[in-house]
């Protein structure tokens, strides 16, 4: 779709895509996340299949190891730190699964100092984010106390609705088409010069989008299953 579309009408951000090393030369700029997502996913499965799951941390600590391999080869490769910044938190969601009924009473009897703590820390990391020598340590270290922040403060507010739960059933198809939405909306042949409108139109077209290529996902998943 993408390609389909710059080659139609706008080949110089196509170029400029493909020619992008820190981006890894892909053509989407935030897919970024779903090479991420796969390797991490890959070390989850390497590494239960070989210890299974009653060894506890030791799998969790392989999968650490690979993530670990991961952002220094691409460190190496000169990939944007967008690449791996956000990589430790993975290991936070297993350690989190492991060890829910241990943290769990943990996070109730001390949830405001834990809540305080988690923002204070966030904030100062975030203040001091592109400090030369401790710059790329406060980007590894605010992704791992933004998603604590998150699940405090989720265990206070329910978020449940039906909106919601549409939006998460097509959430990876809204990642992926969304650059494209912003894209088209502004763009030499449609120009939405009003952030508002921009925001609503971008909201509207990649939910479109992303129904579509759902519905077709489906009707794929269904064929071949009646195959």
């Amino acid at each position: 779709m993408y390609i389909a579309y710059y080659v139609s009408f706008d080949r110089s951000t196509l170029i400029e895509a493909i020619g992008n090393r820190q981006n890894c030369f892909l053509v989407i700029q935030n897919s970024w996340y779903m090479g991420a997502i796969l390797v991490f996913y890959f070390l989850f499965w390497v590494s239960y299949k070989a210890f299974g799951t009653n060894k506890r941390i030791l799998p969790i600590l392989v999968v650490l190891f690979g993530i670990c391999c991961y952002i220094a080869l691409a460190f190496a490769c000169g990939l944007g730190r967008w690449w791996y910044y956000s990589s430790l938190a993975f290991v936070l969601g297993l350690l989190w699964k492991e060890y829910e009924n241990t943290i769990i009473p943990i996070e109730h009897k001390w949830y405001y100092f834990l809540l305080i703590i988690s923002i204070l820390l966030f904030s100062i990391l975030y203040y001091l984010r592109n400090t030369v020598g401790i710059g790329l340590v406060s980007y590894f270290v605010q992704s791992f106390v933004f998603p604590i922040i998150i699940v405090l403060v989720l265990s206070k507010i329910k978020l449940s609705n039906k909106i919601l739960d549409f939006c998460g059933g097509i959430s990876v198809e809204i990642y992926l088409l969304h650059e494209l939405s912003y894209t088209v909306l502004r763009s030499s042949y449609v120009y939405i010069e009003n952030d508002i409108v921009f925001v609503l139109f971008t909201f509207g077209l990649t939910l479109f989008f992303a129904t579509a290529l759902h519905q077709l996902e489906n009707f794929y998943a269904k064929k071949n299953a009646d195959l």
